[in-house]
């Protein structure tokens, strides 16, 4: 006989170390797996925290934090925190209802039977009703593993991982195992995914919190991103015994799941094939010749400062980091940008230089794209335009050869204005119109509702305001629609200068 049980809704096989919920599957850590049994045993009755880690983690030392992670796993996988209630200074119990089941033995006869055998004692009725049923429940599992094929427009949003484990050699993993899958999945999809920094800006406009995030969060990145799937990651366990529990969001819907591995690892490369199953999309042979930016515990640390706006001190970690290991490439990004905001312009060009150096010798144009930018960007500030366009020439050819539409646009944008600065006006309409169809493609909404400011400035200089009214106005309509605040504002502001004068 092998044993399940029922709680409420859920069903939990302890042999196979699953939890199965409607029409979903979540693999559990075997140690997750036996506190849950543990529990169930009790019946309701509350379980202390002593009596869980002699009875699951006897064979190991280890502290009582691992019973906390277990139990927040084991909510999440529920997606109801009522069911395992926390007693204080007492411990744990069940509070749905629990069943105890059992399948029955399998069949000991040797051979398997055929068709004929096992249908011979039914009636026509029966038969045909048994017939009717079962292309019923072909038909309808048909359509649950049908997928339907992501759109060719729109991006990929990998958010960052909630990382519930807390030491040291773990921290990394907020942004490193974000920036792993992000690195794995590119090169398989024809859609955009968004590289890790432009994801935190996404976030910054959205206003949400990715440690506590619930639907209304999703739907907000959504709302300004325009992405077509965002994934989301939440990593617990501890060395040797992780788990990864995952949500894959698209508009009309989720995915969930569980993973877990001994290696951490390895953990977000079955991610990836997940995520391409979910999507349809066959998978590609690549190497794993991942350079890992994040392990590098400092790294994580500047983006946490970044995300606070704390530019001095993301600045300092991050030089720490280059002189330590100059060829970090992430550093040489993310300390470029740092300057560049600070206002640091010839420091930023010195050092957005060296890191287009040290790449050149191992090529990574993805990455290589993204410091010509900021590179040009310091460029520009300085007022040597022409040298500027050289460098954003030459970015976005790179830009162009691995489909990285939004650097594209980015850089569309400020050849754009430098042509503007310059009054060379066919030039930076043809550059603003190419920045919003790369936008377009990605279905960003901030990057075209910028774009459209950006062409309406155009026709504002050109004297054209009925042509500039139009643009501000389109602009203003599509922030509107996904509340981009800083967006709207401009709009309205550019909207009043066209009045102004107008009125003359």
């Amino acid at each position: 006989m092998s044993r399940y049980y029922r709680i409420d809704e859920l069903f939990f096989y302890p042999q196979k170390n699953e939890v199965h919920r409607k029409n979903e599957i979540f693999k559990v850590r075997p140690k997750t797996a036996d506190l849950l049994a543990v529990l169930l045993k009790a019946n309701g009755e509350i379980v202390s925290k002593h009596d869980l880690l002699q009875q699951v983690w006897s064979d190991a030392i280890v502290e009582e934090h691992v019973v906390f992670q277990s139990i927040t796993e084991l909510r999440k996988i529920f997606d109801d925190s009522s069911i395992i209630k926390t007693h204080p200074r007492k411990g744990y119990s069940v509070t749905a209802n629990i069943k105890e089941c059992f399948t029955a033995a399998p069949d000991l006869n040797p051979g398997p039977k055929t068709f004929i055998e096992k249908t011979k004692n039914l009636t026509w009725l029966k038969y045909l009703v048994a017939m009717t049923a079962f292309l019923f429940a072909a038909v309808f599992y048909r359509s649950l593993i049908d997928i339907e094929p992501l759109d060719s427009f729109g991006s990929i949003i990998v958010l960052p991982v909630k990382n519930h484990i807390e030491d040291a050699d773990h921290s990394w993993l907020k942004y490193g195992g974000m920036d792993l899958l992000i690195k794995r999945l590119k090169p398989q999809m024809k859609l955009s995914v968004l590289q890790t920094e432009d994801v935190l800006e996404i976030i910054k406009r959205a206003q949400v919190d990715t440690d506590s995030l619930d639907t209304n969060g999703i739907s907000r990145i959504f709302e300004v991103s325009g992405a077509e799937l965002i994934i989301e990651q939440s990593l617990s366990g501890s060395t040797r015994d992780y788990q990864l529990v995952y949500s894959l969001h698209r508009k009309a819907e989720t995915r969930r799941g569980a993973l877990f591995s001994e290696n951490v690892e390895s953990l977000f490369v079955d991610l990836d094939d997940r995520i391409l199953s979910f999507t349809g999309i066959q998978k590609k042979s690549q190497s794993n010749n991942y350079q890992n930016d994040f392990a590098n515990e400092l790294v994580a640390k500047a983006m946490d400062q970044l995300q606070l706006k704390n530019f001095s001190k993301a600045a300092t970690l991050l030089k720490a980091v280059l002189v330590t290991e100059p060829n970090n490439w992430t550093a040489y990004k993310l300390l470029s940008q740092v300057l560049n905001h600070t206002g640091e312009f010839e420091e930023a060009e010195q050092v957005s230089s060296e890191g287009m150096r040290r790449i050149a010798k191992n090529p990574n144009e993805l990455e290589l794209v993204r410091i010509m930018f900021w590179n040009a960007l310091s460029i520009t500030q300085q007022n040597k335009y022409e040298q500027a366009l050289i460098v954003l020439e030459e970015a976005k050819r790179k830009a162009k050869a691995v489909n990285d539409f939004l650097y594209i646009a980015n850089i569309s944008r400020v050849s754009g204005k430098i042509y503007l600065a310059q009054q060379r006006y066919d030039m930076a309409e043809n550059e603003f119109n190419e920045a919003l169809s790369s936008h377009s493609a990605i279905q960003c909404p901030f990057g075209r509702s910028n774009t459209l400011i950006d062409l309406g400035e155009l026709a504002f200089h050109s004297k054209e305001f009925v042509k500039a009214k139009s643009f501000f106005r389109e602009a203003l309509e599509l922030a509107e629609e996904r509340h981009l605040g800083d967006t709207i504002k401009l709009a309205e502001h550019w909207l009043v200068e066209v009045k102004n004068q107008s009125s003359f």
